[in-house]
């Protein structure tokens, strides 16, 4: 079976077009970003963390709520997309200003040497925080090793993504549009982790065996006039498909699009318009 692997030059140039359309349509990454800082108030106290990594800031506003929540801390931030580190920048001016952020584009599973001595991140954070960030991975088990590496033996991970179920609608309804075009049906999209699976990669990443896992996970569902509404949407909050395409290509006939656009409403279309899935899952791993 071939592994369908994210294509990261193709997240880089949608959030960077989208950069400044992206929290007007992002009411459901906001509002995780919102949770994930609930849990991780409830796991850390403000005066145990000095030092924040934090893995996608993308245009601050959880970033702007982690300097005001751990007044003490000093986040050294990551996005891969420069317009998101332009907007993280200024948003948080007057901290950034003040040596309490440092902010870089990069990406955080190839972070380098050069990338650290930016950053002027110390040697080991007290907390990583990623929202929305760790499903762009192609190498999640070895990402979360390294960033287990930077993160001190009381410190504590805590990530927010989606889960397999998000936008099941939108996938049913490919397939059922292939099955009635004969054609051959692949999955579109995202190939989204279980909770379970970061809890037992995070377990095999961690030499620390005291470290324990504690993890939420909730369905969340939007409504939308139509499925082109659904699907504009998708793509100013993020990179839409960013599978690599396999060889020969395979991009989305006009025929299988207005079939599955059939399809679609056909099965899910309610009162309040169609629906759209999103699972969420929040993790948090360490001694707390």
């Amino acid at each position: 079976m071939t592994t369908i692997r994210v294509d990261k030059n193709r997240v880089k140039r949608h959030f960077d077009r989208y950069a400044d359309d992206y929290d007007r349509n992002a009411l459901v990454q906001i509002g995780m970003g919102d949770r994930l800082l609930e849990l991780i108030e409830q796991r850390i106290s403000p005066d145990r963390v000095g030092h924040i990594l934090e893995i996608g800031c993308g245009t601050g506003r959880l970033t702007a709520s982690l300097l005001t929540r751990f007044p003490k801390a000093r986040v050294y931030a990551v996005d891969l997309a420069p317009q998101m580190v332009r907007l993280t920048l200024e948003r948080c001016s007057a901290e950034a200003e003040a040596g309490r952020l440092v902010v870089v584009s990069a990406d955080a599973e190839g972070l380098t040497a050069e990338h650290f001595t930016e950053l002027r991140l110390p040697e080991q954070a007290d907390l990583i925080v990623s929202s929305a960030t760790v499903q762009w991975f192609n190498e999640p088990a070895d990402t979360m090793r390294a960033w287990l590496r930077m993160l001190k033996p009381e410190g504590v991970l805590a990530f927010a993504t989606f889960g397999p179920r998000t936008f099941h609608e939108l996938h049913d309804s490919f397939t059922a549009a292939a099955e009635s075009l004969q054609a051959a049906g692949r999955r579109r999209g995202q190939h989204f982790l279980s909770l379970s699976d970061w809890e037992s990669l995070l377990d095999g990443a961690s030499e620390e065996v005291t470290r324990a896992f504690t993890g939420e996970e909730t369905m969340y569902e939007l409504h939308f006039r139509d499925v082109r509404s659904f699907l504009y949407s998708v793509k100013k909050t993020g990179a839409g498909n960013a599978n690599q395409e396999p060889a020969g290509g395979g991009g989305i006939s006009r025929k299988l699009l207005a079939a599955m656009e059939k399809a679609y409403v056909e099965r899910y279309r309610e009162p309040e318009g169609i629906r759209a899935t999103y699972h969420l899952l929040y993790g948090l791993f360490g001694k707390g």
